[in-house]
């Protein structure tokens, strides 16, 4: 699995990976509801709109809208969009997603383009022309690795270069390009409105006031940071390639609990609304770590877990290889 994603109300999971399918999963039975087949080729990135809207970007160049609902009580079902969007992400397609909580899309891609989308309700979009692009980054980039919106609409830009961008679409002001890393930008986080954090591969995390545009504070780890993720009280948790979990403190300048804990590369990482800390490896570990620092072992997958997310009641899923896990031990093969 390349990637998992919870509906907004919580009840369903998504997974995708390299069969070209999605798959959505019942939480409460853990059963396949149904098998999404469209994409010629991987599925990178999942993101959902709403509870009845999920989109997928795929290797293929793209992007897919599926409805959950259609054809509920069915038991096993397929529906399929016909035709995908009108985007081409270059030769190794859509790598990103991010939905901004209002409708919004933004998707990435693996030749550079930045697309941002106003999707309308499924039903709309199939009974009429596919829907365009509302809004385009105005150059094409280096492959990007990752995307991230802010609050009030600005979109964070990781991409295979040294620089970190901020871009607002529609906006009449110019994208902000900030600073540099010595190396690609792996992750970028935002903690609210005004503080970014980036981390990249020369093991530096960097902290950007977007009202200056100006570094405010940096670290230098041991190892690169893959994945980033902001936690209670401004805590920032680094999934770091010397199988260690980091958590730094920028209000205090104070770097914590460092646990090199895992038997490979942290390579997501991920906070509950509770506070407790999800962490999962490319030898297909995964850690919940608490606020005290007590850590529960999972069940993990015989592949690498490339990421993880948290859902209700404390439900942690993790995907990797050619499977998705609940927190609960519970395995969920893909059907290849």
């Amino acid at each position: 699995m390349r990637d998992v994603a919870w509906e907004p109300n919580g009840r369903l999971l998504a997974s995708a990976g390299d069969d070209g399918s999605v798959y959505l999963w019942n939480l409460a039975s853990k059963h396949e509801l149904a098998c999404f087949r469209g994409h010629a080729g991987p599925v990178n990135a999942l993101a959902w709109i709403s509870p009845e809207q999920l989109i997928s970007g795929g290797s293929d160049g793209g992007l897919r809208a599926w409805d959950p609902r259609t054809g509920v009580g069915a038991g096993p079902w397929q529906v399929e969009w016909p035709g995908p969007m009108p985007v081409v992400m270059g030769t190794n397609g859509v790598q990103a997603l991010a939905a901004d909580g209002s409708g919004r899309l933004a998707a990435g891609g693996g030749g550079g383009q930045v697309q941002v989308w106003r999707l309308v309700a499924l039903q709309q979009a199939t009974a009429g022309p596919a829907p365009t692009a509302e809004s385009a980054y105005p150059r094409r980039l280096a492959p990007i690795n990752a995307l991230a919106w802010s609050p009030g609409g600005r979109l964070a830009i990781a991409t295979m270069t040294k620089n970190v961008i901020v871009w607002k679409p529609l906006a009449s002001t110019a994208p902000l390009v900030l600073g540099e890393h010595a190396y690609w930008v792996t992750d970028v986080a935002f903690r609210d409105e005004k503080t970014l954090a980036s981390s990249g591969l020369d093991n530096m995390v960097r902290l950007w006031n977007l009202n200056s545009g100006r570094e405010t504070l940096s670290f230098m780890l041991p190892a690169e940071a893959n994945s980033l993720a902001w936690g209670p009280g401004g805590v920032l948790a680094l999934g770091c390639n010397d199988r260690a979990v980091r958590l730094w403190e920028p209000d205090s300048g104070r770097l914590g609990m460092a646990i090199a804990d895992h038997p490979d590369r942290v390579w997501a990482v991920a906070w509950s609304n509770g506070g407790q800390l999800a962490s999962a490896d490319l030898e297909g570990s995964l850690r919940i770590w608490s606020a005290g620092g007590e850590r529960r072992t999972l069940p993990g997958l015989p592949r690498a877990l490339h990421t993880v997310a948290w859902g209700p009641a404390n439900a942690v899923a993790a995907g990797g290889g050619p499977m998705a896990c609940l927190a609960s031990g519970t395995r969920a093969p893909a059907t290849t």
